[in-house]
């Protein structure tokens, strides 16, 4: 799902060139409801194999449950700020001019 997020995102900031916070909204706004789907059908199937008194199929279940959980909280929480910072930090660096490599005429590494 992250990498949905990510995409749509990406699309928004270069084929609408969206500022990053709209493009953030249009994004989850666009894939939200889906990521947020995706990642309950996931828990729940996987959350079936917990009941197995198969130890290793519970175990299975348990920690795909968890991964898959975790990792939905993060996309809903987490990546939107992040994609906000790493974005502003780029265009940063895009803004600042690049270090000359001349120095009175000779050429510095």
């Amino acid at each position: 799902d992250t990498i949905h997020s990510i995409y749509k995102y990406h699309a928004a900031r270069t084929r609408q060139g969206l500022p990053p916070r709209a493009a953030i909204e249009y994004a989850y706004g666009s894939s939200g409801v889906a990521l947020v789907l995706t990642t309950i059908v996931l828990v729940l199937g996987f959350g079936a194999l917990t009941l197995s008194h198969f130890d290793l199929n519970a175990n299975l279940g348990i920690m795909s449950l968890l991964t898959i959980g975790i990792a939905g909280v993060i996309d809903l929480v987490v990546l939107p700020p992040l994609l906000y910072v790493m974005d502003r930090r780029a265009t940063r660096e895009l803004d600042k001019p690049l270090p000359s490599t001349m120095t009175q005429g000779t050429l510095t590494p």
